[in-house]
């Protein structure tokens, strides 16, 4: 109970500091106002259900809490209150009038929705304002579902005329501490038929237990390679004195000098007769003696009875690979097996998507992610630097872009910057803003060509584009008296412009305009200025334009769009303009799926696209939803088609269907490992499971018994499916530790499944055997992750997630079983309230009528998971709670409302 007494004494401490201190009288001026209330106003966040009342819209519904915890009442109107809610408030009310606000309850507090995520609350003049101690209870309703702590945003905050915004305290940081618990399944589940509750340590146990603990590295490179053949049993030590690493030519000097640092080897110009590794670029023979015909291929032989490494690459890029797998041999052991590996890719393409616009990373935090690509061979950085939200890249003459588009701050004309999102707050000092200057971007590509992975940008149009319309309107107004050529020369808005429509992130206003030509100079000048940071480093070779999630209603009441053309019209004819522009610069074009589909069965016209490649990335695989198969589609209509998909690949979705875990869940209600490294590329429609609800649902279920419902791949269009790519969408992640808890070690089963075709994905004919065949392989994966891989994870820097346990306690003999999804990390358990922690050991027995807490560390040791609790009865088990933050921290948080009681019990007394 340590814990406990500290806080109490700072408790008393506080206490007694402020009964010695005189209280000031209600504040006057605005500034004092706002200061008051956003260091007093605590505010709790309550879910009450998700559950959609019978005749009424999908929605939640909860109570926000408003309890002036100082000394002095407030009767004040002048403020208000800004928030993010993702899920739009009172969207009956709200969606098509906006201005005219919803009140909360009886409250005569209002409630309105300004742009995006932003809404606002503010008094009527019938408002008594806050009352000491007192609280207001305003019930709410929103569209869609709250069922994850991380659906609510942080850093809400209270303005006034003439005075500064201050975030509100009891809002601020990143513990959302102000959102009330997930105890009822009406809290958790977002309907009463979603089949998906929080695990309890005995499910975690139990969806563990077919992973049995090898107590070894079973698989010695990740991803698997092609080809291993083992010599002999004999190894050779290259930690031992005298190893040498020596090359032929520049390119492969390059690598060896590379591969040379990470073995802390000396690089030397002259080979010696042994105790050497030898790099060189040539051609690559498997075990027969074929040339095998990959340009990435690369053949590894060590010979021990002679001493010597020999690596050949194919190319530049598979001698590269072929030193990674060097390096992998050696962070299992100094000593290198008696093998030779032979190994190539099944795709070309090899990916991962980051979205920087929703939050900001910095460029050591990109730097840092592609050291890790480069490490399992991943070739493609698909860089999304441009959203609704923000614009992150630096382009010369158009400063406004980063100087307004690139930050966030309360500024509701957004002339100086874009109004907050996400819980960015009423500040520049968070992740919602921030950008990459010219400098910074041609470091990262340097840095990723020097590890084999090309740079992909993306530049997100026509939708999606709220911070580039308000960042060209702030150029436009700012040039407009002294020079109105220039100003309009790159207005990408018609600014008479009057069509009403709600983007499906409730913006306004996030559609540039292609009937205003500016648009079109506005387009190739960004083209051709990202062509030229990367030109000298890495020639740029796709432009990704986006193109998804075009707002219904765009442009109907624009007087520059003097046709007749629908909006759906326009956005196709906008396209090929884009492919023209790209195609201009002699680039191949990419998108996502909705960007180059009129609809779920058809794609627009690839012949009016002369880039000699597009790329469609096709993520909607919600099997209910239809359109599954349009990976198939976009392949059979000429595309090359990069699988996507959210349910298995979109590592913004949560790790388990818990609402303490981070993320949202439109997709799936969670993605594991496993999930992602079950998935079957190859194959979509084998991939079908279960539900967005957990409800099972088989490929027969959707495509019919003959497969008849389903788009099937051509056989001669087969090769235009090239690639797979992991994605995270950065919504709720706002700092570099939780964009690496959701990227890792999830990206290491794209990698795999990118890299290496298993012998169960041939299995399609016997789901059962399959399965069985597959599972086994997952047992190799995740015993191989658990006792080398995270270990390389840490040794990296990067704080991936660490896997709660699952447990048990026996309901005859109380003895403890533990176990974790990827054998080999250590699992803790405590029965003092997390004060004290021991390893744990099979076979412990448990004392009676004790609650157990458990938690599994990281492989070095230095982080934990979340902490479970299993509670042991007369020699057994009773019921096994919920998850909690850390024992600790459990029983702290009890204190605070007590503390917060009896100060204000004092300072009512100091004020009377």
């Amino acid at each position: 109970m340590m814990a406990y007494g500290n806080l109490t004494l700072l408790g008393v401490t506080l206490l007694i500091v402020m009964v010695s201190t005189q209280v000031d009288s209600q504040p006057s001026t605005p500034q004092e106002v706002v200061d008051y209330l956003a260091s007093n106003i605590d505010i709790k966040f309550d879910i009450t259900t998700n559950f959609e009342p019978e005749g009424e819209s999908l929605r939640s519904r909860g109570t926000i809490t408003f309890t002036n915890t100082g000394s002095s009442d407030v009767t004040d109107t002048s403020w208000e209150i800004y928030f993010c809610s993702v899920r739009i408030f009172e969207p009956d009310a709200l969606r098509d009038n906006p201005s005219m606000g919803k009140m909360l309850g009886n409250t005569n507090l209002m409630v309105y929705h300004i742009n995006g995520c932003m809404h606002k609350i503010s008094p009527t003049e019938s408002f008594s304002g806050f009352t000491a101690g007192v609280p207001i209870v305003a019930p709410y309703a929103t569209a869609d579902w709250q069922v994850a702590r991380t659906d609510i945003s942080p850093n809400w905050y209270f303005v006034a005329t003439d005075a500064e915004p201050r975030t509100i305290l009891s809002t601020a940081g990143q513990s959302l501490d102000f959102v009330g618990d997930f105890t009822t399944p009406e809290q958790w589940k977002r309907q009463d038929y979603d089949e998906f509750d929080p695990y309890t340590p005995q499910v975690r146990y139990d969806l563990n237990a077919d992973v049995s603990d090898n107590g070894e590295v079973q698989i010695p490179v990740i991803p698997t390679p092609v080809d291993i053949q083992k010599t002999s049993d004999n190894a050779v030590d290259i930690a031992e004195g005298g190893w040498v690493i020596v090359a032929e030519g520049k390119d492969a000097s390059n690598i060896g000098e590379y591969l040379a640092d990470k073995l802390g080897l000396p690089f030397v110009e002259e080979k010696p007769s042994r105790r050497y590794i030898e790099l060189s670029i040539g051609d690559v023979q498997d075990r027969s003696g074929n040339q095998v015909d990959n340009e990435e291929a690369y053949r590894i032989d060590i010979k021990v009875s002679n001493e010597i490494i020999d690596i050949v690459g194919k190319s530049v890029a598979g001698l590269l690979h072929g030193a990674h797998s060097v390096l992998s041999l050696y962070q299992h052991s100094t000593e290198m097996p008696d093998v030779v590996i032979v190994d190539y890719p099944r795709f070309p393409y090899r990916g991962m998507h980051v979205d920087v616009a929703r939050n900001f990373q910095s460029k050591d935090s990109i730097l840092k992610l592609l050291d890790v690509m480069a490490l399992y061979k991943l070739n493609k950085f698909h860089f999304h630097l441009t959203d609704d939200e923000a614009w992150r890249l630096e382009i010369p003459d158009l400063e406004e872009l980063t100087e307004v588009g690139g930050k966030r701050c309360h500024d509701l004309d957004e002339t100086t910057c874009i109004i907050p999102q996400l819980g960015s707050g009423p500040g520049t000092g968070d992740s919602g803003s921030g950008f990459y200057t010219v400098k910074d971007y041609e470091q990262i590509l340097r840095y990723a060509d020097d590890r084999g992975i090309e740079v992909i940008p993306e530049v997100d149009m026509p939708g999606h584009c709220h911070a580039v319309i308000k960042a060209m309107e702030a150029r436009y107004f700012r040039l407009i008296d002294s020079d109105p050529v220039a100003a309009a020369e790159y207005l990408v808005s018609d600014l008479d412009d009057t069509s009403k429509y709600l983007s499906i992130q409730y913006f306004r206003d996030n559609a540039i305009n292609p009937c205003v030509e500016s648009t079109k100079t506005f387009v190739k000048k960004i083209v051709q200025e990202i062509k030229l940071m990367h030109e000298d480093i890495q020639p740029l070779k796709v432009f990704h334009f986006g193109g998804d999630e075009v707002p219904h209603g765009t442009w109907t009441d624009s007087p520059a769009c003097l046709d007749s053309l629908t909006p759906e019209e326009r956005t196709e004819n906008f396209i090929y303009e884009v492919a023209g522009i790209v195609n201009d610069e002699g680039l191949d074009l990419g998108g996502w799926e909705d960007g180059l589909m009129e609809d779920v069965n058809n794609a627009y016209n690839r012949s009016q696209m002369p880039n000699t490649e597009v790329y469609g990335y096709a993520w909607n695989n919600i099997w209910e939803w239809g359109g599954g198969g349009n990976a198939y589609v976009l392949a059979n209509a000429g595309y090359r088609a990069i699988i996507a998909h959210a349910t298995e690949l979109y590592f913004d979705m949560p790790y388990e269907p818990d609402p303490e875990e981070r993320g949202f869940y439109w997709a799936t209600r969670f993605t594991e490992t496993r999930n992602t490294f079950n998935y079957i590329p190859d194959s979509i429609y084998d991939n079908i499971y279960i539900n967005r609800f957990g409800t099972p649902q088989s490929k027969e279920d959707i495509c019919g018994d003959e497969l008849e419902n389903c788009v099937q791949l051509d056989d001669d269009m087969s090769s235009n499916i090239v690639g797979i790519q992991g994605h995270l969408w950065s919504e709720t992640v706002k700092t570099e530790e939780q964009f690496q808890y959701m990227v890792f070690p999830r990206i290491l089963a794209v990698a795999e499944r990118g890299w290496h075709k298993a012998p169960w994905e041939h299995i399609l004919d016997d789901k059962q055997a399959r399965e069985t065949a597959r599972d086994e392989n997952w047992e190799e994966f995740a015993n191989t992750l658990g006792y080398k891989e995270l270990r390389r994870l840490d040794d990296a820097g990067i704080s991936y997630n660490v896997p709660i346990p699952g447990a048990k306690i026996g309901e005859e003999d109380g003895v403890l079983s533990a176990n974790s999804n990827f054998p080999g990390l250590n699992i803790q358990y405590s029965v003092d309230s997390g004060e004290t922690w021991t390893d744990y050991k099979a076979g412990k027995q448990m004392p009676p009528n004790t609650d157990v807490y458990l938690r599994t560390r990281s492989a070095d040791m230095s982080r934990t998971s979340r902490t479970v609790m299993v509670r042991s009865g007369d020699g057994g088990a009773t019921s096994a709670p919920n998850t909690t933050a850390t024992a600790a921290a459990t029983v702290s948080h009890l204190t605070l409302p007590v503390l917060s009681f009896l100060t204000l019990l004092v300072l009512k007394l100091c004020s009377n």
